[in-house]
Formats: C-alpha cells, structure tokens, sequence
C-alpha cells in the first residue's frame, strides 16, 4: 500500500509557511528600530559585521529560494485548477475503448469517484490562489518591521526629497538635498550633491505619500521640530519610521495590483496558468525585499509597463505608446522597450499603421509631458539629471575595469575611461536591443503560440540584454525589470528555473559587500570585492542557464521559449 500524498494546497501551505519563517527571521535579525541608531548603516551595526553573519543570512536567501523553485513547480503541475495527476491512471497501465485495464483489471472509474475528484480540484482551484496571497501579504507585513538599511539608502533620499516638495515647495529635479534649507534626516541620504534621477510619475506619489504621512503624525502630535534629528530625538525616529512605513506601504500596494493584471492577462491569453504566473511574481523572494523592505520606486514603472502590455493585449496600439511613455515619466530605463513595441506592432499590423499609432501616441505624450514636468521645473531639468547621472559606475563589469585600470598602471584620462566604461556599453545595447529583437521576430525565431507571448519573451530578453551589457550601474532590485515579463511567461523554462537565481545573485552579492565592506579588518581588496560581487551577480544565473540549455537539448522539461 503507498502512503497517502500531500495534497497540492497542503504542499503549498507548508513550503509558505517556510518562507514565512524565513522572512521572520530577516525581520527579528535586522529591526528598523534599532537600525536607525546608524544612520548610514547597512544590515549590521559595525560591531556585528562577522562572517558568520554572512553565512546564516546567504543560508536563509537559500531557503527562500529553494521554497520558491518548488512551490513553482507544485503550481505548474496543477495550473489547470486540479491535479494534474489525480485523474490519470497509473504509469505502465493501458486502457483499452472500453475502459479496461489490458492487464485484467477492471478500473474503477465509477460516479462517486469522479465527483470526488471534481470537488477536490474545485476546492483546490480557490483556496490557491488565497494561499499565495496569504502568504505575499504575510511576509510584505513582516518585512515592515526589517530596516531597509542594508538593502539600500534610497528609501531615505525618497523620504528627504518627498519633504522638500511637501514642507519647502522646492523640485527635487531642481534643487539637490544639500542646497535646500536643512531638514531633519539629512544624514540619512545618499544622494545629497545629486538632483533626483526620477520622473514626474514617481515625484508626485512621493509627494503624496509624505503629505499623507505629515498629516498622520501632525494628527498624532508626532512630527519632529525642526531638524531635531533621529538618533538624538526619539521623537524623530518614531517620525523617520512612519515616512519609512508609508513608501513601503505603496511599494506593497503597486505589487499587488501588478501581480493583479498579471493574473488578469496570462489567464486571458492562456486559461488555468494565471495561478503559476501570479505566484512567479508575489512570491519572488527579490519582489518581495524590493517593494516591502526598500520600498523601490520600480513599482509604478513597471505598472505602467504591465498596462502597457494590457493594451497590446487589446489591440489599442496608440494607447500601449502612450502608456509606455508615461513609465518613462518615473524612470527613463522604460525606454529600452519602446523599439521592442514598435518592431512587434510592425510585424503585427505593418509598417504604416505602426507609424501612425505612434505618431498619435507623440501627440498626446508631448503635451501630457510638459505639464507633468513644469510645475517641477520643466524639460530643462533633464540635462542635469543626466550630466550627473553618467558620473557613476556600481557593481557591473564597467566598475571592476574602472578601479582595475590603475592598478595595471594606466593613468587615463577620466573623460577617455567614461567613454569606454559607460558610453560604450550604452551603445552596445542600443545596438544589441534593436537587431536581436528584430532578427528574431523577422526570422520567426520565437517559439511560441500566440502574438502577446512573442511581445513578453521580446520583453524580457531585451531587460536581460540591457542587464547584462547596457548597465553600468547594477543593483539587485534591477532585476525586477526581467522577472514582470518573466511572470507572464510561467510555462518557460528561464521563469521556472533560470529566473531564481538570476534573482538569488545579486542579492546574495548585497549581503556580501556590505558585510565584507565593514569587517573590523579587511580580509579582501577593493579591486577584489567588486570582482567578487560582479561574479556573484552573474555566476547563479549563468550556471543555471547553461543546465536549462543542456537539459533542452536532452529534451527535458515542457514549452520552451525561442
């Protein structure tokens, strides 16, 4: 007699239920409360900065993304609403017309049996769903309690530049942290010398969120004096945590109605994988810590993306343009997708119509564009942001060449090293994310059944191409850019197995870094940390693709993409 399996939903409760623990411990090891005590800190205090840190937090991100590579593969197996199982007779067993077992037996294929087995997969088809919900809300809730210290800086410079609209009525597209008047949580930011590198789409939530907040601590007798500081008042540490609170709440919030139209639009265009879709996306482990913890702005962008694609979906080719110009309008990175659009809808409805609807999508954009950049100081503001934004070089290929350089006694000019480290890979890209698409769309290169599929897999590749050469400036919440077209994508083999750890490795390099960084002691040199922490960027994900090509030349695995 073979024991009793688990049922789908008692599979997915328990490897939830895992992860939950998981993100329960990142919250209990790392408090926001005590976190704030430092205020450039990142996920230790300096004195808590050991390997052995290290390792048991690399072995927590393990569990997380060994929990989510096989909740994934429960979920495919039952995407039809049932078990995919649960109705197939045994292996080895032929049944002949007359639904008899060719061995002898008879098999029992009686009504009571059937109607089990519809109840069970009826059950099963909505309580599924509520578990992967449960268990997204649950962790974005635990993470509330998790400083954002070592996942970035950033949630403060939003918070600071937030307050500058709000309390000064100053544009932090104009006017920099540091030639404003100073306000409180000033030590806090990173970018203080720096203009904001956003749009008018994320600068006016911004300003929402820290109005919303300023009135709840007005209400409360809460808000700080002044530029009474956290840690010395602890007035304004309760302070500094509710503003933090309040961006992780929208960054929570624009996940979930992501994961929403995720749903909405795989289960359109193929009915019973929207559940496996919708858990690519909410429980991504890289998902999660980037809206609940570090509360990035990538949210509204690539909401805008996702109705973007809703559009395509609908054929409103002119309203796809325009919504893929407004999430331009919170950070510039959405270009990359315009050529893909345009090359697509030119395969779909031809050259002259494609022209037209984007020439109408131009006509309603430009104008939107003045408005929403004018009360912010208009179109001028974009010279500086980007002047300033192309100084920098972070945890990509172009930074190890740039502290290499020296070091093998090169002493170039700073103009001639830019050019290579940051205008050549720009143009590498811009190259690549126009003829790769095309070639593939005009060679019929894309396996896939349907047009909506093509334009997501364009999608995706183009994010990875840019990843991969464009970028001269990585970080791990970055990566959210391939995992939205990946989360349409769940029946392919780089979502359900190579996306992972795409994902685990930059941000297992985060936790590297910023404990390496700050051991009493160095045990490694700067040349060699950044080495070190590109290759743990990149290593997981190319390993992992190189066993998901391997395997589909061995015929593994089901629907592949081209």
């Amino acid at each position: 007699m073979k024991p009793a399996r688990l049922s789908p939903l008692a599979r997915l409760g328990g490897l939830g239920l895992l992860s939950l623990l998981a993100y329960g411990w990142l919250a209990w090891r790392y408090p926001l409360g005590a976190s704030l005590q430092w205020p450039r800190g990142g996920w230790y205090p300096p004195q808590q900065a050991i390997l052995s840190n290290l390792w048991v937090h690399l072995a927590v991100y393990g569990l997380l993304f060994g929990a989510y590579l096989l909740a994934l593969g429960k979920v495919s197996q039952h995407r039809s609403g049932g078990s995919a199982e649960s109705c197939e007779p045994e292996k080895g067993t032929r049944i002949d017309t007359d639904g008899k077992d060719l061995h002898g037996g008879v098999l029992s294929l009686s009504k009571g049996f059937i109607l089990r087995k519809s109840a069970t997969s009826a059950k099963s088809a909505v309580l599924l769903p509520l578990v992967v919900v449960f268990v997204w809300l649950a962790a974005s809730l635990l993470l509330l309690w998790a400083t954002p210290s070592g996942d970035s800086h950033d949630i403060y410079d939003y918070i600071y530049r937030g307050r500058l609209q709000v309390e000064k009525g100053l544009s932090p597209l104009a006017v920099t942290p540091k030639e404003a008047p100073r306000m409180a949580f000033y030590a806090y930011t990173a970018w203080k010398e720096n203009v904001d590198t956003y749009g008018p789409l994320w600068e006016y939530p911004s300003a929402g969120v820290s109005w919303l907040v300023n009135r709840w601590l007005g209400a409360n007798r809460a808000l700080p004096v002044g530029a009474s500081d956290c840690p010395q008042s602890p007035v304004a540490c309760r302070a500094l945590m509710a503003w933090v609170t309040g961006y992780r709440l929208l960054g929570i919030l624009l996940a979930g109605l992501t994961g929403w139209l995720i749903y909405g639009l795989v289960q359109r265009e193929r009915p019973g994988w929207g559940l496996c879709a919708l858990l690519v996306w909410l429980w991504n482990p890289a998902m999660l810590l980037s809206s609940a913890v570090g509360g990035h702005n990538d949210g509204p962008m690539l909401l805008l993306l996702l109705l973007t694609f809703w559009a395509a979906q609908r054929q409103r080719w002119v309203l796809a343009f325009l919504l893929l110009g407004l999430s331009a309008h919170v950070k510039l990175t959405s270009l990359i997708w315009a050529p893909v659009l345009g090359l697509w809808l030119w395969r779909q409805i031809g050259l002259k119509r494609a022209l037209l609807a984007g020439l109408g999508a131009g006509v309603l954009l430009l104008p939107l564009s003045w408005l929403l950049y004018q009360p912010l100081g208009g179109w001028q503001t974009l010279p500086r942001m980007l002047g300033e934004r192309v100084l920098y070089v972070a945890n990509s290929p172009s930074q190890f060449v740039d502290r290499l350089l020296p070091l093998l006694g090169y002493r170039l000019p700073k103009e001639f090293v830019r050019f290579y480290i940051i205008q050549m890979p720009t143009y590498a890209y811009g190259l690549l994310g126009v003829l790769v698409p095309a070639w593939l769309l005009w060679r019929n290169r894309l396996v896939r059944q349907g047009a909506n599929p093509q334009l997501w897999g364009l999608a995706l590749l183009v994010a990875m191409l840019y990843l991969t050469v464009g970028s001269f400036w990585f970080q791990h919440w970055y990566v959210l850019w391939a995992v939205l077209p990946a989360s349409l994508l769940p029946w392919s083999r780089f979502t359900r197995w190579v996306l992972p750890f795409v994902c685990l490795g930059p941000l297992a390099a985060n936790i590297i870094a910023d404990t390496l960084a700050r051991l009493p002691v160095m045990i490694i040199s700067v040349i060699g940390l950044t080495g070190l922490v590109v290759a743990t960027i990149w290593l997981p994900g190319m390993l992992a693709g190189g066993v998901a090509l391997w395997g589909r030349k061995r015929g593994w695995g089901d629907e592949m993409m081209g």
